[in-house]
């Protein structure tokens, strides 16, 4: 893949920024594809109002309306047994997308099961930390971005966005959102593998990015540094 010489991309000119993988197990910097909720969205409360048959508590009526946080209905009087929740629980749906996105974490130090023994499993469980890649290009479902934008993202101007083309075809240009950072379940039915990775060189250099967004510093040793510099003397001398 060729990148543009502007982007962060150009800092690994000596190796890949992608590369293939066939590994069995699932690492930091791997591209894999999940079904993420839409962020900016209103959430959506399920609830019960009535049973379809009366002597049948498997199935029940449901009304669905917008969640408000200052009121929710977290019981029911209505016994269904298939939507018992507990105190402070709410039934809650989000429309979600089939994206890709990459690992940023995931769990290192297991529980031990006789440490975990009598708990719920979810209070344990492994998971990833992902972050998801949103399509730069304009079709029938997505509006798009501002072509100013996109060259401020490539620049970094924004360290929450790191401009992107990902390696498996689809869009030419994508964003990578690191403010939209979410926990995926290691269950093998939780996300898909697309068969490439960051490479080192490339990881590392989000990494220093990623330490840039939480934390508003950069590694003195770290070739972005000088990329951001340049940045500024090419681009922004007006320092905007």
């Amino acid at each position: 893949m060729t990148f543009p010489d502007d982007s962060l991309q150009s800092l690994v000119a000596s190796s890949s920024w992608w590369e293939k993988t066939d590994s069995l197990t699932t690492e930091r910097g791997f591209l894999v594809k999940a079904f993420l909720p839409h962020v900016d969205q209103v959430p959506i409360t399920i609830v019960p109002v009535g049973r379809q048959e009366a002597r049948i508590h498997e199935k029940a009526v449901v009304k669905i309306s917008p969640l408000n946080i200052k009121a929710p209905r977290t019981r029911e009087d209505l016994p269904v047994a298939a939507m018992t929740l507990n105190d402070k629980e709410v039934w809650a749906a989000y429309k979600a997308k089939f994206r890709p996105c990459l690992i940023i974490g995931k769990t290192r130090q297991l529980v031990e099961s006789e440490i975990r023994r009598g708990q719920p499993k979810r209070n344990t469980a492994q998971t990833f930390l992902v972050a998801p890649y949103y399509g730069v290009d304009q079709d029938g479902t997505r509006a798009g971005y501002n072509p100013e934008f996109i060259e401020r993202v490539r620049h970094l101007r924004y360290p929450q966005f790191v401009w992107d083309m990902l390696p498996m075809g689809g869009v030419k240009e994508s964003l990578l959102r690191l403010d939209h950072l979410q926990p995926i379940g290691r269950d093998y039915n939780s996300f898909e593998k697309t068969g490439y990775k960051l490479s080192a060189d490339a990881l590392e250099i989000l990494d220093d990015v990623l330490n840039l967004y939480l934390f508003d510093k950069i590694r003195e040793e770290s070739d972005l540094l000088e990329y951001l510099n340049l940045m500024d003397t090419y681009f922004y001398r007006s320092g905007s």
